[in-house]
């Protein structure tokens, strides 16, 4: 089974793929840009290598109330093109 992982940083964002062992097969790491152009490489990437499931660790705040419209999202960050920013949508 092939699993992903991102750890979404404020200065770079580490995409990873592994195996259901804790091997790692593939990593992957590209600079933290605005939110549009930064996930917009990431799906890129993980479309060009297919995994199972995907674990993400992001900066934030996040809103993780699940009954809120804005569940996923990052709020209030002061990282420049991050604030509000649907993270869990795209």
């Amino acid at each position: 089974m092939r699993l992903g992982a991102l750890e979404a940083g404020g200065t770079k964002m580490v995409c990873a793929i592994g195996d259901e062992h804790g091997n790692v097969i593939e990593r992957y790491s590209l600079p933290t840009r605005g939110g549009d152009e930064t996930v917009r490489e990431i799906i890129e990437y993980f479309r060009a290598h297919p995994v199972e499931a995907l674990g993400v660790s992001s900066f934030g705040p996040l809103n993780l109330d699940p009954a809120s419209p804005e569940y996923g999202n990052i709020t209030t960050t002061p990282k420049a093109g991050w604030a509000n920013y649907p993270l869990r949508r795209n």
